[in-house]
């Protein structure tokens, strides 16, 4: 059940011309658990196409306040991969040589070299993130069509003989939109230039190069890795066809998939419809559905944002977007996700960092998840029904006595919250409210303001973040803003049951 009981509320008054709304929230016991490393982060392996020296390893994985940003979030999990992991070469001095590429299966576009992985290493094991590989499964294959390990070989011997180590692997990005046309050549789903037959890779021949995997790996010392999959876009009829073969081939893996609200052509007015959000709630319970189905021991939102595409300026790196990451971490916590990995950390339209260094509203969003919520996912009255303008969903906090609230204000005008809490022996002694807002007006800036307070680094290039103060409330109400989304902390004088 994801909704708590009814409660006896104490009746507060809201403030003349806002709404009034009571936040019910089961601390009796944990709805479920996550762990700290929740909100990972992507970075796409596109890096090995353009100038990696130019605009990756100086900028990026070599650079101090990325760096320092980076360890702000940490612990998380990180994942190489996206749609250019398809389409890489692996050459660390001895790989074999490339096959050929014919009129069926595309040319690869770049090569992943020693640099590239000793860089992210060095870079992963400072900030203190584990890393999850995507592997080519499109380029990399045999006339038969099925996945080739042979340059895989080179790369997982470099990783063992360099102390790379991985926490997990996985094959092919986003088979559901890789097809083949009347040729038989490879083709994306949706393009329109071509008559499109069907999938490159069946679920099924999918299934099989998972089995290849796990065999090369279990051969060569890696027994432990886990793999994950499938990494797909949206069609989950053909997850459940992979997972079907993959049980009968006896091949265990992990679920991770991606999501997207929509194309980079959306506006961000769109960010704050109750309906745009609910978008994610299909996806997130068919994917717990087959995790509980198929008796998975984890699964991850493997890549998401908030429009795919790169996503769009003055949208996706503005204020308004943060509406739709916040509702996406309550969400998932709620639906039996084990991480959240955002697309991705640092250079695109819709990454945390900006391409100038700078941090968009979501960075701040997430180093306030990161600070604030526990480990246990409560329970919220009505916390996942359809067409909510007032969102929250409720965690323990960092201790048995504090409850974390993630909240968000769609509307148009200030709603009054009064936060009820079963399983806490009296209402809560004291509250700090963190609520972010954006320049009056301008949804679609990338400033974002705490409590009033407008948030910048405090040292720019060491990475120093700001105070980040919140307003302590000495009840357990509180007036949010419109338009406004953040975090409420309600201090206990006992330890809450759930949580304790």
């Amino acid at each position: 059940m994801r909704a708590a009981s009814a409660l006896l509320l104490l009746g507060l008054a809201a403030a003349p011309g806002s709404a009034s709304v009571t936040v019910s929230i089961d601390g009796t016991s944990a709805l479920r658990k996550i762990d700290d490393r929740f909100v990972g982060f992507t970075m796409d392996a596109n890096d090995v196409k353009w100038d990696y020296d130019k605009y990756f390893k100086g900028r990026f994985y070599q650079n101090a306040t990325i760096k320092a940003l980076a360890k702000h979030v940490a612990p998380a999990h990180f994942r190489y991969g996206g749609t250019f992991q398809d389409f890489t070469n692996y050459d660390f001095g001895a790989a074999a040589a490339a096959p050929p590429a014919g009129p069926v299966i595309p040319p690869a576009q770049g090569t992943v070299t020693a640099e590239v992985l000793t860089d992210k290493k060095a870079f992963l094991d400072e900030v203190g993130w584990d890393w999850t590989y995507g592997l080519n499964a499109i380029t990399q294959r045999t006339p038969d069509n099925q996945w080739d390990p042979t340059q895989f070989l080179t790369l997982l011997k470099f990783t063992q003989a360099h102390n790379i180590s991985m926490r997990g692997w996985e094959l092919m990005n986003e088979p559901d939109l890789k097809c083949y046309d009347t040729s038989g050549a490879y083709c994306d789903c949706h393009n329109k230039s071509v008559t499109v037959q069907g999938p490159f890779v069946t679920p099924e021949q999918l299934a099989a190069d998972f089995k290849a995997l796990r065999g090369v790996l279990d051969s060569h010392g890696a027994a432990d890795a886990p793999l994950f999959g499938i990494d797909i876009s949206f069609n989950f009829d053909y997850f459940r066809t992979f997972l079907q073969a993959a049980k009968g081939a006896g091949v265990a893996v992990d679920l991770t998939w991606h999501h997207y609200y929509a194309g980079p052509e959306t506006t961000y007015a769109e960010f704050l419809s109750p309906g745009f959000l609910d978008n994610l709630l299909y996806g997130v319970a068919t994917m717990e559905g087959l995790k509980e189905a198929h008796q998975a021991g984890t699964l991850w939102l493997g890549e998401t944002s908030s429009l795919y595409g790169g996503g769009s300026e003055n949208a996706t790196s503005s204020f308004a977007a943060g509406f739709l990451w916040l509702d996406k971490l309550g969400l998932t916590a709620v639906y039996g996700h084990d991480a959240v990995l955002r697309q991705t950390f640092a250079y695109g339209e819709y990454s945390l960092i900006g391409a100038d260094g700078r941090p968009n509203a979501d960075y701040w969003t997430t180093v306030l998840f990161k600070r604030f919520v526990g480990t246990r996912v409560l329970s919220v009255e009505g916390g996942t029904a359809p067409g909510r303008a007032f969102r929250t969903y409720a965690f323990c906090g960092k201790n048995a006595s504090t409850v974390a609230v993630a909240v968000l204000n769609t509307a148009a005008s200030a709603n009054y919250a009064t936060f009820a809490v079963a399983g806490a022996a009296a209402p809560a002694a004291a509250m700090d409210v963190y609520a972010m807002t954006s320049t009056p007006g301008v949804l679609n800036s990338r400033d974002a303001y705490l409590n009033g307070v407008l948030l910048r680094l405090e040292d720019e290039v060491a990475g120093v973040l700001p105070a980040l103060a919140g307003k302590r409330v000495g009840k357990n109400a509180y007036e949010w803003p419109a338009q406004s989304y953040g975090f409420a902390v309600l201090h206990f004088d006992t330890a809450v049951s759930g949580c304790a």
